[in-house]
C-alpha cells in the first residue's frame, strides 16, 4: 500500500471550531479530488482495474483534536507501479498539501 497522510490540529477554542471543521471537510474535499485524478490521468495501463478501483481519500480519521486524510492506492503492488513514474500521485500530493496548506493558513488568519 502506498499512501500520503496529511494531519492537522485544531484550536480547542469553541468559536473556532466550526470552522476549523470546515477547513477539515475542505482538506477533504481536495484530497477526493487528487485521488479521482490519479485514476483518470495515471499512465499505467489498466489491465484488471484493481490499482485503479484501489486509489483513494481516506474519510476523515479523527484522533482528540487532530483530523487526518490519507491518499494512496491499496493494492499490494502500488509502490511498485508508482516507483516506475507510472502513477501521478506523489505530485498529486504535494500538490495537495500545498492546497490544504492555503487553507488551514487561511484559517489562521480568521483567527
Amino acid at each position: 500500500m502506498f499512501s500520503a497522510n496529511f494531519r492537522v490540529r485544531g484550536n480547542a477554542a469553541l468559536r473556532f471550531e466550526v470552522a476549523f471543521e470546515e477547513a477539515v471537510h475542505e482538506m477533504k474535499a481536495i484530497l477526493d479530488a487528487a485521488a479521482a485524478e490519479e485514476r483518470a490521468t495515471h499512465a499505467y495501463h489498466n489491465r484488471t482495474g484493481d490499482l485503479e478501483a484501489s486509489t483513494f481519500a481516506s474519510d476523515i480519521i479523527e484522533d482528540g483534536d487532530a483530523r487526518e486524510v490519507q491518499l494512496g492506492a491499496r493494492t499490494e503492488y502500488a509502490q511498485y507501479v508508482n516507483d516506475r513514474g507510472l502513477m501521478r500521485i506523489d505530485d498529486l500530493a504535494r500538490r495537495a498539501e500545498v492546497d490544504v496548506r492555503a487553507v488551514f493558513e487561511g484559517l489562521a488568519k480568521k483567527i
